[in-house]
């Protein structure tokens, strides 16, 4: 177990988790941060190892996912069904999405994450194989999302490795 905690950050429909990884001189804590005013969680709040039974055998990611399904999670209010609407296609097409994914994962270990934020922008976010935040951002078009993504990142190295 490290002895400096570790931070880890997931973004949900309507706010953030933050898991900090237990540490030698610390128990694991769950944050949930709802992004309005309006939700019924809102400020949000801490859950402490020490003070509530959850699951961390399945990491930061797995007690991400348990946060997520939680009630007070869950939206302030349901999404309205997609109606079909005259205009441009939806700009995230998902096909392309899943096998761009995909192969990311399989060439580096990497994991990308997007969310379609309300007003049509687009958070990203890029993990290491390690459950590692390597970058995140949000941008205005799904297109603007996808090339971020990638900027300034670059694959590993075998130089400096013992092979």
């Amino acid at each position: 177990m490290s002895e400096t905690p570790v931070d880890h950050h997931f973004r949900v429909p309507d706010g953030s988790i933050l898991v900090r990884q237990a540490s030698e001189h610390s128990p694991w804590l769950v944050t949930w941060l709802p992004d309005s005013p309006s939700h019924p969680g809102y400020p949000g709040f801490t859950l402490s190892s020490t003070d509530t039974d959850f699951p961390t055998n399945r990491g930061p990611r797995g007690l991400a996912e348990w946060a997520a399904a939680q009630p007070w999670a869950q939206p302030a209010q349901k999404s309205a069904p997609l109606a079909e609407t005259e205009g441009e296609p939806i700009a995230a097409p998902a096909q392309e999405w899943r096998e761009e994914r995909d192969r990311i994962r399989t060439d580096f270990g990497w994991e990308l994450t997007a969310i379609a934020e309300p007003d049509g922008s687009f958070t990203w976010l890029v993990y290491s194989a390690d459950d590692e935040l390597l970058q995140s951002g949000n941008a205005p078009t799904w297109d603007d999302a996808r090339l971020e993504m990638i900027e300034n990142l670059y694959p590993p190295s075998p130089e400096g490795q013992a092979g």
